[in-house]
Parts: C-alpha cells; structure tokens; sequence
C-alpha cells in the first residue's frame, strides 16, 4: 500500500469465514510501546491504521505476536 513514507505492507492478513466474515490486519513488531520503534515504523503503521480504518470490515491491530491477533 502505498503512503507518503514509502510501501507499507502489514505482516498479516487474516480472513476468517463462518457465518459471518472478519478481516484482520495485523502489524508484528517487537513491541507495541511507540517509543521502542523506529519513528518511520509509527508513521508507517498509523498510516495503515488510517487506511484500514476506511472499511468497517476490517480490523487493523499493532501486535508482538499472531496470537494476540485471534485472540
């Protein structure tokens, strides 16, 4: 996807099917604390935060792990 800051591509895309369907995007980084990562990783992510905020269909999270994603 692209942003002002470059290519953004979320680690995760999930889609889960059943009687309903739910889209998670996720983010893996070794910590979810903005001040342990780069600036130009906060500025990716929120970027694709934004994003995926356009769709009510989607779910985007800031993870360490896929576990917290279904979770």
């Amino acid at each position: 996807m692209p942003t002002p800051l470059g290519t953004y591509n979320p680690d995760w895309a999930v889609v889960f099917e059943g009687d309903t369907r739910v889209y998670f995007v996720a983010e893996t980084k070794s910590s979810t604390v903005e001040q342990d990562r780069r600036q130009a990783e906060n500025l990716k992510i929120a970027c694709g935060r934004k994003h995926f905020a356009l769709s009510k269909d989607v779910v985007f999270r800031d993870v360490t792990a896929l576990d917290a994603l279904v979770a």
